[in-house]
């Protein structure tokens, strides 16, 4: 959603996309489809993002249409500052949605590829989901959805408050 950072001035849109021509490589932005912090304020509440809210609007599911159809063209890289896959919405958000769909792998912080499956179990150790004798059985499917949403709540963008 905004493409501009302080701290990794190298992950500018103005100079990752001329980086990447120079590599060959195509930059395409679909922050206003994908992103995490959206201009609606229909998606925020009490001055959070609601990513359930995100997730519902047609321009996000355009924003994975589009991911699916270049998919069957190319290769897709989803890009971020993030370095822990877990602490960013391209996760959280949009791997959740095509997770199905598309074969994912992360690149972690030491450059190893991690399979998106693999995410997922590492996400319910993170948070410590795990089936309890408390509670009616669970299915890991449904286990990793209440992960997803714990996680959400954690990464999602606050706004500034005014004072």
């Amino acid at each position: 959603s905004a493409p501009y950072s302080r701290y990794c001035p190298q992950f500018n849109k103005d100079i990752l996309a001329a980086n990447l021509k120079a590599a060959g490589i195509e930059y395409i932005f679909l922050g206003k489809e994908l992103g995490a912090r959206p201009d609606d304020s229909s998606c925020f509440q009490n001055g959070c993002v609601n990513l359930q809210r995100v997730a519902n609007r047609k321009e996000f599911r355009r924003g994975l249409q589009c991911l699916l159809t270049d998919s069957l063209k190319r290769r897709i890289a989803l890009m971020c500052a993030e370095k822990e896959p877990l602490q960013c919405h391209r996760t959280i958000l949009i791997s959740r949605y095509l997770r199905h769909d598309l074969c994912i792998k992360h690149i972690l912080a030491d450059g190893s590829v991690e399979e998106h499956l693999e995410t997922e179990h590492r996400l319910l150790k993170m948070l410590e989901i795990e089936p309890t004798l408390f509670e009616p059985a669970k299915t890991e499917k449904e286990l990793i959805e209440q992960a997803y949403d714990q996680q959400t709540q954690r990464i999602s963008y606050q706004q500034e408050q005014l004072r």
